[in-house]
């Protein structure tokens, strides 16, 4: 079974994938700032539920209600939404305990003014929040080609410093060893055999026997 590849993907998860062209939390953000990459959140819509969180003071619990809600019957919105650069910059620059307010977001990655939404109470983010789409990356890879891959003498290294392929190595260089031993072995064999002299080369004159006595004859040469 081929497990298909999600539909979004974390920070870390995109400066790993991209690490062989250079990708680091710094480049993020000057692709934030370039608006280059666009950058995405997920909205929760999970309705009525409880929170409970810990504080210097013991545990806090708290009950959330939904008290109204109404969708229309057309009405779509995914759970991924996109960000304009400014907002996707301001959350990247946030430090550990702050969160950025977002007042508005879009539906689809080329953000067109009719799949904005905005929010009266502003939701808040943090760089953990930012996401990025999988249709976003295959759009940047293609447009930036973007390397993938290490470098050949990279990739033989490591083929060579993974702990199977070193244990097949070790045992095909026995077998390679062995082999040219007996080699060495069979040729050494062969020219230590005492040597056959070659047979002794028919004298060119032609042989005739001529009429006589049985046995009897005579030789002449031409």
């Amino acid at each position: 079974m081929t497990i298909l590849e999600k539909d979004f993907f974390t920070l870390e998860e995109i400066v790993h994938r991209w690490r062989f062209a250079g990708m680091d939390n710094t480049t993020l953000l000057k692709l934030a700032t370039d608006d280059l990459l666009v950058f995405s959140i997920y909205i929760r819509d999970i309705g009525s539920h409880t929170a409970t969180r810990e504080t210097p003071n013991g545990t806090v619990t708290t009950n959330h209600q939904v008290q109204f809600s109404f969708r229309a019957e057309d009405y779509s919105r995914p759970a991924l939404q996109y960000l304009k650069s400014d907002d996707a910059r301001r959350i990247l620059e946030s430090r550990p305990g702050e969160k950025i307010a977002v007042r508005g977001h879009y539906s689809v990655p080329e953000r067109t003014k009719e799949s904005g939404l905005g929010h009266a109470n502003a939701p808040l983010f943090t760089r953990e929040d930012l996401l990025v789409s999988r249709i976003e990356r295959d759009r940047f890879e293609k447009t930036h080609k973007v390397t993938l891959s290490p470098p050949w003498h990279s990739r033989v290294w490591q083929w060579l410093s993974d702990q199977a392929n070193h244990r097949v190595l070790t045992m095909l260089s026995g077998w390679l060893t062995a082999l040219l031993a007996a080699a060495w072995a069979a040729w050494v064999w062969w020219h230590q055999q005492p040597q056959i002299p070659p047979a002794a080369t028919p004298s060119p004159s032609i042989e005739r026997t001529l009429p006589g006595k049985p046995g009897a004859g005579s030789h002449v040469k031409r």
